[in-house]
């Protein structure tokens, strides 16, 4: 499946979906623009007990770029009465066998790309961005739940606590060191 720009329309790429599995029970899935519109939707769902138990643990990472002091959404978020415009800046979306997001804003190009590894519940997204004329800084911000994949996160209060280690950030859920810790590359 590609998707060019003049084929992204916003009805339409809502209800197009991907997904990836890791081959054990755990996957990534969502739409084509980004958005999660079902509850089985996310970026990390991983069985808990092999192929049981699937806990969504990363929702998805709202991307930004701020390009000479102005700062640009990459991501789309579907609420009740608003959609945050992230969509607007997607040039191409593509999936033969990963999902790659182009976003492309003044001259700055941003390739997003999604893969798990096979047998392990990971997952990676990898970001290539070519600069223009000015530097450019992408703010990541992972969403973290932590929830039985059939149900939804009403009222609980997570208690997350960030490990730093050199390149790599480790959060923790709920004080459950074993069964989330989740780790981000800088």
């Amino acid at each position: 499946m590609k998707l060019s720009k003049k084929q992204i329309d916003l009805k339409e790429c809502l209800n197009r979906e991907w997904v990836l599995s890791n081959g054990t029970g755990g996957f990534c899935s969502s739409t084509v623009l980004g958005a999660n519109t079902r509850r089985y939707h996310g970026l990390l769902v991983a069985p808990l007990l092999p192929p049981a138990q699937r806990h969504l643990l990363v929702s998805k990472v709202d991307e930004s770029i701020c390009i000479n002091e102005k700062e640009y959404n990459l991501f789309t978020n579907v609420c009740r009465n608003y959609i945050s415009d992230g969509y607007k800046y997607l040039e191409s979306f593509e999936k033969e066998y990963l999902p790659i997001f182009t976003y492309k804003i003044e001259d700055v190009k941003i390739v997003k790309t999604i893969s798990m590894i096979y047998g392990r519940n990971t997952v990676v997204v990898q970001y290539k961005i070519k600069n223009g004329k000015y530097d450019a800084k992408l703010k990541l911000a992972p969403i973290i739940n932590f929830r039985d994949f059939h149900q939804m996160t009403t009222n609980h209060e997570f208690s997350l606590k960030q490990i730093e280690n050199k390149n790599k950030v480790r959060i923790e859920v709920d004080g459950n060191r074993k069964l989330t810790n989740l780790y981000f590359c800088k």
